[in-house]
């Protein structure tokens, strides 16, 4: 790759054209299968990763990046952004530009959770009816979960939440609140029987076959599986 003659830095078309150009057709169709759109160059995640690393982080490139629409682009680009950069403006530009859940769950998961404006991006985006970015809003309520030591959450309020809501909320958005009440499950101890209650009364709404290898997102399921495997760790 070329790079920049005054900041060694490699300039956005530049990383593009190697994404391009290294492509695979075969990467491309599993992406295809999990949803994430059609701007997909297929570059598999690993190599995102080492690309990322060699870069640290370049805040406006990561912007231009994201700014292209490519999948792959905007992957790394959540990898090389600099949260404490980010206003709240840009925060809800980035998510409202989202245009399929794997991308906005590497927005959320690599870049907004670990901005000091989490916890008002995750008001602002709970309860919103758009299914991506009522998404957003509850994956950052489970990094809250996950993240919460001194018990300064209302749990039992959570968990009656998503029972109540879960039911009538579309699919991308029913995935994060489950998930949320999974990480109830498996990070809080106190409430691991209740989380698994108040999955057995949701029911296995999820039909889709569990890939082999995987565990089901059905809490009972999915709870004691996860706290076996942190207990392994």
């Amino acid at each position: 790759m070329q790079k920049n003659a005054t900041t060694d830095i490699p300039s956005a078309s530049e990383i593009l054209a190697e994404l391009e150009a290294k492509g695979s057709a075969a990467v491309r169709k599993i992406y295809a299968k999990q949803g994430a759109g059609d701007k997909v160059f297929g570059i598999k995640m690993g190599d995102l990763r080492v690309l990322a690393k060699g870069l640290k982080k370049q805040h406006a490139l990561g912007l231009a990046l994201w700014d292209s629409g490519w999948f792959e682009a905007r992957v790394l680009a959540t990898l090389i952004l600099d949260p404490k950069q980010l206003s709240e403006e840009e925060c809800i530009r980035l998510a409202e530009s989202c245009d399929s859940p794997p991308i906005l769950d590497k927005l959320t998961d690599n870049v907004l959770e670990d901005s000091k404006l989490a916890e008002a991006l995750c008001a602002r985006w709970l309860d919103l009816v758009d299914p991506l970015l009522g998404r957003a809003g509850w994956n950052l309520m489970t990094s809250a979960v996950q993240k919460d030591k001194q018990g300064a959450l209302d749990l039992d309020a959570l968990m009656a939440k998503i029972e109540t809501e879960l039911p009538a909320t579309p699919r991308p958005k029913k995935e994060s609140m489950n998930m949320c009440l999974v990480m109830i499950g498996v990070y809080h101890s106190s409430h691991t029987d209740k989380a698994i209650a108040a999955g057995e009364r949701l029911g296995r709404w999820d039909d889709r076959p569990v890939p082999k290898g995987c565990t089901s997102s059905y809490p009972p399921e999915w709870i004691p599986a996860a706290i076996a495997l942190r207990n392994r760790r």
